[in-house]
């Protein structure tokens, strides 16, 4: 292992190195457009401004993470190169642009499949208060109903009245 360390020793730093600065550069930056728009919309008191900065930020963010990960695939490139036995220069950890697009693809799927799994994780709960809104008003009304009881007859309610429980539990 030491003799392949010794002869692949550069790749094996530098890109590591390299992938070390980015998320200091991720929050340097961000804090630094963050920062002076806030400052700017401070002065010019225009709330667009800071907004602009922010997303400014959060875009430059987002292509440092992305070549982040496409360094960490080069990386992963090369250990398997260097496990094959092959030896590896610094320009092994570059692949062609259809491995760049799988990887973008790759990536995209997974940010759709994140935001589909919060979404089925938080829709569920505005259910469950559209259907229970009206469940301890219920067991107010009529403190001799047990706690199921008041949660179904809720449910009933909320359907029947679906546009007012919509509303309050919007407003609440």
């Amino acid at each position: 292992a030491w003799e392949a360390f010794q002869k692949n020793w550069q790749p094996l730093l530098i890109i590591p190195g390299v992938l070390f600065l980015c998320p200091v550069i991720v929050v340097f930056v961000t804090l630094y457009f963050g920062v002076f728009a806030a400052m700017m919309a401070g002065q010019s008191g225009s709330e667009n401004l800071a907004i602009g900065g922010f997303i400014g930020a959060w875009a430059v963010a987002s292509l440092i993470i992305f070549v982040m990960s496409i360094l960490s695939m080069g990386i992963i490139k090369v250990v398997l190169m260097i496990y094959n036995g092959k030896q590896v220069k610094f320009s092994d950890v570059w692949m062609d642009m259809n491995t760049y697009l799988r990887i973008l693809g790759v990536e995209i799927l997974t940010v759709l499949g994140g935001i589909a799994g919060f979404a089925l994780c938080v829709l569920p709960i505005f259910v469950v208060a559209f259907l229970t809104t009206f469940a301890c008003i219920i067991v107010v009304q009529d403190s001799s109903i047990g706690a199921w009881e008041a949660i179904k007859k809720s449910a009933v309610l909320a359907k029947e009245n679906w546009m007012i429980t919509l509303i309050t539990v919007l407003l609440t």
